[in-house]
């Protein structure tokens, strides 16, 4: 099967990213509300399969039901993060770092003040979940818990012959690369990103930040 391509969106400090194939495509996030037209614009150019989320934090999500609406196509993630759609602030956040605390300070108040419009998955997604039901059969799931109960991953082959793993923020690239910078559940937040180590040569595509090689250690 040809690998797929990606497509990066920047929506503000957020990515979103377009895994294409043959002009169908599935989205990965979808970003903060004031970049919803934007992003609308650059998925009009395929035929929409799906919307898949890496976890349910506004920056993420934030766009999901109206693209969803506008696109008529299916929402995708982790059934363990939906309780994040109703509020964002259900699993509390915690840093060990002084620069994760700043992290979590400035996200903490958007956690807060931002809505996610509801809707309703139309499958829910776990360890080893392919995205066959979307015509994507080369892109599967895999649990990256910590940084929220339902981080996950979509792990497929990149153009390079190597995995492409798109890990929202159980990885992240902001001030430098390293592990999620705050997380619900810390020791779960460190066992993923060296299950993400554990891949070897891959791409990795954070949810803020540009990509990068994967490391031996994260």
């Amino acid at each position: 099967m040809e690998p797929c391509h990606i497509e990066l969106m920047k929506a503000g400090s957020a990515n979103c990213f377009l895994i294409h194939r043959n002009g169908e495509a599935v989205l990965v996030d979808t970003g903060k509300s004031a970049y919803r037209d934007r992003i609308l614009e650059a998925c009009r150019n395929f035929d929409m399969r799906a919307i898949a989320l890496t976890h349910g934090h506004y920056d993420h999500a934030q766009n999901a039901a109206f693209l969803s609406n506008e696109l008529n196509v299916p929402i995708v993630m982790s059934e363990k993060d939906l309780p994040l759609i109703q509020d964002n602030c259900a699993e509390a956040m915690q840093a060990d770092t002084a620069i994760g605390r700043a992290v979590l300070s400035v996200s903490q108040r958007g956690f807060e003040n931002e809505t996610i419009e509801d809707f309703r998955p139309a499958k829910f997604l776990e360890e080893g979940t392919t995205l066959v039901d979307f015509g994507f059969p080369d892109i599967y799931v895999i649990e990256l818990p910590g940084h929220t109960k339902g981080s996950i991953g979509f792990v497929t082959q990149g153009q390079s012959g190597h995995p492409a793993l798109f890990v929202g923020d159980a990885l992240m690239n902001l001030v430098y690369p390293s592990s999620a910078m705050f997380y619900g559940n810390g020791e779960d937040a460190r066992t993923s990103a060296q299950r993400i180590a554990s891949f070897g040569e891959a791409t990795i595509h954070f949810g803020h930040g540009r990509s990068l090689p994967n490391k031996e250690n994260w």
